[in-house]
């Protein structure tokens, strides 16, 4: 599990830095001033990731999480950096602080590949409390967005026969297919 969430921290802050560079190189700027304070921008972000990884990887997850909500609370819409506090919750059993986190994400978040994303995480989250209800109602969400996908009918079969409710869960397992 500590390997992945390494690997996971490390994947996250390559795809971060990838998109930032990308996002400097074709945005099209006139303005050099422009430019330079987005390079510094993007360069901040960039090393605050690789801090917070540094901090998790040594075992320094309260640290981490500090850092991350110190950053926060100048920017807290920063939805990379809350994707990144997220997994360090999530990865460290702190399941009511990765749902907290989750919903400043949904809160935040335009695309809807990162709003089923976090609504399917979320049901996750809830189902691994126990708490089915609020589970089918986040799953629910996310099936709005993108009713054809599998997992999304994997977990309300999940949740379904959980709940006894068999004639939905084999609606539900027959989609998943």
């Amino acid at each position: 599990m500590e390997n992945l969430t390494k690997k996971r921290l490390l994947v996250n802050c390559v795809i971060l830095s990838f998109f930032s560079l990308m996002f400097f190189l074709f945005s099209g700027c006139n303005s050099a001033q422009k430019n330079q304070t987005e390079n510094e921008n993007l360069k901040k972000q960039t090393k605050q990731y690789m801090d917070v990884s540094a901090l998790v990887e040594a075992g320094q997850v309260e640290d981490a999480i500090s850092h991350i909500e110190n950053s926060l609370s100048s920017g807290p819409d920063n939805i990379p950096l809350l994707e990144q506090l997220f997994e360090i919750y999530y990865n460290n059993n702190m399941f009511e602080n990765a749902i907290d986190t989750a919903n400043r994400i949904t809160s935040l978040a335009k695309e809807n590949t990162i709003l089923s994303e976090y609504y399917i995480r979320k049901a996750e989250l809830y189902r691994g409390l126990k708490n089915n209800v609020k589970a089918l109602n986040e799953i629910n969400r996310a099936k709005k967005i993108n009713p054809q996908d599998k997992r999304i009918n994997s977990i309300l079969y999940e949740i379904y026969s959980e709940m006894g409710l068999i004639e939905l869960a084999n609606e539900a397992k027959s989609k998943s297919e």
